[in-house]
């Protein structure tokens, strides 16, 4: 598994967590 991918599901999930959105659309990545 690319450590990439595991640190921008993580940022994500954190970004969720604090009501705060990426300014990077991490979702399109998936």
């Amino acid at each position: 598994m690319n450590t990439d991918y595991a640190r921008g599901r993580t940022f994500n999930l954190l970004m969720l967590a604090t009501g705060h959105a990426p300014d990077e659309p991490e979702e399109a990545a998936w």
